[in-house]
């Protein structure tokens, strides 16, 4: 206890000053009468009594095990009468409780087979629905655990192009839409098994279904769980986006909203500025200038310290672009720090399109061959991105030139340039960008006609 009560008195400053052996030593015996050995096996004792404290105060947050073990500590000493008290309140709860967690199935899976347990013991045949609620709670956490993670086995068979084997996950759907009203009262199992067709089949129309759904969810529905449901329409829209399906940009904004609304997107009170910056940007592509720009502001101090200056700065900076105000986009861009390469490849596209945009020969050139270059030497980029951002710079570039030389050539080679260049962006492959690409080689149609 000395060494805790040392430690304990110290906190936060764990430094080497305070804290190496000799210090130590010195400390927990002051007598000089200590040893090496003696401190390993403090050490060690610490260390046990850490992991102890560390399991009770978790234990605090599962009240139900107490009242578990105590049924099975008054069982094993036939103390029937206080055990028969202590069911009837695990029976008593039922009642109140929330039908929208998981652990819930489990926990009352639980307790009903500790009573089934208890009404074998007792060999009598007066009736008794134990195995019955047992049963019940079994099927309940059985499909709710299966179908879960089928619906994520399906998320990441895509994203890591994995296949795993499903299991009984078919069978786990059909039971519940052979049954919907055995499962009525479970609404996280139904919206699950929906889920999983809306991903297997690619359903729209189910999609829009689930998004209705959970919309009229109670507010006291357990908010992880949620979140968890509201990413698999979060996934199902941008792969439909992905795919160039550009209606449900739309759909993926109304998801963020719902999230925003209830606080689901905000890890301890924070939110990611990642996802603060696909916000902007999905409401960008949408034109939604006046409600992103309330959202940047609004929700700039939910960013964490460390990074809320420069998020606010680049996606403030990418709302000044998307209204034409380019001298301010540079302006910003300056309190941008690289402390992620991702803010590096955003800085270096925006930089090229408000160069574009301004018409400035010489930085843009410089910067295009300096943004090349970065993409060849850095190892870290996957290919995707590499492949990506190398198509922004290559095709950005051919159509500055396009840009500049617009006054000198004729109509019709400027509509033929342009022709050639939109079938090459149209067979390209992976694009950043690819939008405002397109945006730029309608301009340019124009001032050829």
């Amino acid at each position: 206890m000395a060494l805790v009560s040392y430690l304990s008195d110290l906190f936060p400053d764990f430094s080497a000053r305070n804290c190496s052996r000799k210090v130590l030593l010195r400390k927990l015996w002051p007598q000089g009468d200590g040893s090496e050995s003696g401190l390993a096996l403090v050490f060690t004792y610490t260390n046990r009594l850490l992991k102890s404290f560390l399991a009770t105060e978790q234990g605090r947050d599962y009240p139900h095990l107490d009242h578990l073990h105590l049924l099975e500590v008054l069982r094993e000493r036939k103390l029937y009468p206080q055990y028969r008290k202590a069911l009837r309140n695990w029976e008593e709860s039922l009642e109140g409780q929330s039908v929208s967690r998981r652990e819930a199935y489990e926990r009352n899976y639980r307790f009903a087979s500790e009573a089934d347990l208890y009404y074998s013991l007792q060999a009598t045949h007066k009736k008794d629905l134990s195995i019955q609620m047992k049963q019940d709670f079994l099927d309940r956490f059985f499909l709710s655990e299966k179908l879960r993670d089928a619906c994520e086995m399906l998320v990441r068979s895509k994203i890591l192009k994995v296949e795993y084997a499903p299991g009984m996950a078919e069978a786990a759907v059909q039971e519940v839409e052979s049954n919907p009203s055995r499962y009525a009262d479970a609404p996280l199992i139904a919206l699950y098994a929906r889920i999983y067709r809306m991903i297997e089949r690619q359903d729209d129309n189910l999609f829009r279904e689930v998004r209705q759904d959970m919309q009229l969810l109670p507010a006291e529905f357990d908010q992880l769980e949620l979140q968890g449901l509201y990413n698999h329409l979060l996934h199902y829209c941008v792969e439909r986006i992905n795919r160039g399906e550009g209606g449900f940009l739309g759909e993926l904004l109304t998801i963020y909203k719902a999230q925003l609304d209830r606080e689901l997107i905000l890890e301890e009170g924070v939110l990611s500025e990642w996802h603060y910056k696909n916000i902007v940007t999905t409401g960008l592509r949408l034109g939604e200038t006046d409600w992103v720009n309330a959202f940047i502001e609004t929700w700039r101090p939910r960013l964490a310290d460390q990074c809320r200056d420069s998020a606010y700065a680049f996606n403030k900076a990418s709302w000044c672009y998307a209204v034409g105000d380019l001298d301010r986009v540079l302006d910003l861009l300056l309190d941008v720090e690289y402390r992620d390469i991702r803010y590096v490849q955003g800085v270096k596209a925006l930089l090229l399109r408000t160069y574009y945009d301004k018409g400035e020969y010489e930085a843009f050139l410089s910067l295009a061959e300096s943004f090349k270059q970065f993409l060849q030497r850095n190892d870290t980029l996957s290919d995707t991105r590499r492949t990506g951002f190398r198509n922004l710079v290559t095709f950005a570039r051919r159509a500055f030139q396009l840009k500049m030389d617009a006054d000198y050539l004729p109509d019709s080679r400027i509509r033929r340039e342009v022709s050639k260049l939109r079938e090459d962006i149209r067979t390209a492959g992976n694009i950043f960008n690819r939008s405002w690409l397109e945006e730029k080689l309608c301009e340019l149609e124009g001032e050829g006609v």
